[in-house]
């Protein structure tokens, strides 16, 4: 009886340890697991924070499109001009102004800028780093045609300062060369807002640019000066 005690002790011995090296076991392995959600986590809050704050809301772009002037006769009817204003995801729309070949709109637009756009590192892409005015010829029976665009880098515009003038349209050609015909009246305003700026209290005092345009009488800038490029 004596040793089938001995022999019993010993298994139970054995199966302790085998219970205490489970247990140890299952411990490292629920920590280890405990640690890659924890990392996982953080990597998506990170992610998270680092889109909030490439879509954060950091200033206004303000749009005056007032006129333009020696557009081109259609080659099919008249010439029936309307202006697309992108930016980023935004676009916006002045009213189409038929039989005319120097439009005046007098149409103001009020842009949201986000932070990505002005973004240095990485740059932005060029359609979410430009302000494009595109002049078109709406067409009854057929597709509208181009009659010709400008683009503006935001990074040329200064923070509260109006650019007003006069800007050459360009439209590309097939030879991969430019053409300019017509010229647009523009006057654009970046305004950035301070770093402790409240952007939802700016939301609630003014609701955000909703798809279409806002006809609103402005002046005219005072300023003659026909550039094809930025100012």
């Amino acid at each position: 009886f004596g040793g089938e005690r001995v022999i019993l002790e010993a298994i139970t011995l054995v199966c302790l340890v085998a219970r205490l090296v489970f247990l140890y076991v299952h411990y490292v392995l629920w920590t280890r697991t405990q640690g890659d959600v924890k990392r996982e986590s953080l990597r998506i809050q990170e992610d998270m924070h680092a889109h909030r704050e490439r879509a954060r809301v950091v200033g206004t772009l303000t749009v005056k499109v007032s006129r333009a002037r020696d557009l081109p006769h259609s080659k099919a009817d008249t010439t029936d001009p309307y202006v697309e204003v992108t930016c980023g995801e935004e676009k916006l729309y002045c009213k189409t102004l038929f039989d005319q070949l120097n439009p005046i709109w007098d149409e103001e637009f009020c842009l949201y800028i986000q932070s990505s756009q002005l973004s240095t590192d990485p740059p932005p892409s060029e359609r979410f780093a430009n302000l494009k005015v595109t002049v078109m010829d709406a067409d009854r029976l057929s597709s509208d045609d181009l009659i010709g665009f400008i683009s503006m880098p935001l990074s040329s515009l200064v923070d509260g300062v109006e650019a007003g003038g006069w800007h050459r349209l360009e439209v590309p050609t097939a030879s991969s060369e430019q053409y300019q015909q017509g010229q647009v009246h523009l006057c654009v305003r970046l305004d950035l807002w301070p770093p402790d700026h409240d952007a939802q209290q700016e939301g609630a005092r003014k609701p955000p640019p909703a798809i279409g345009s806002t006809h609103v009488s402005i002046p005219f800038c005072h300023d003659n000066t026909v550039s094809s490029k930025m100012p």
